[in-house]
């Protein structure tokens, strides 16, 4: 028998985890439409590429970001103890 806390808890831990991957997965979908796009983009059309580049970096970034959130709530969760989670 588990406390009602504990898995309460624990399914709040697992809900913020899910949305953080989902949002990682969007994430790595623009960096795959980016990468995409500026290979189709002509060379002539300098201001776009930069804008690419540096939305493209943004995005780099934000994913970074979020695998570092990602793995801080697995480490919270076994931390808290949340029994038969598998990650």
């Amino acid at each position: 028998m588990t406390d009602p806390s504990i898995s309460r808890r624990c399914d709040a831990l697992m809900n913020k985890r899910n949305l953080k991957i989902d949002h990682k997965q969007k994430l790595k979908t623009l960096v795959i439409r980016n990468q995409k796009i500026q290979k189709i983009v002509p060379g002539e059309k300098r201001s776009i590429k930069q804008n690419l580049q540096k939305n493209l970096r943004h995005l780099e970034h934000e994913l970074k970001l979020t695998l570092v959130q990602i793995q801080n709530q697995e480490e919270n969760i076994i931390r808290k103890g949340c029994p038969g989670i598998t990650l």
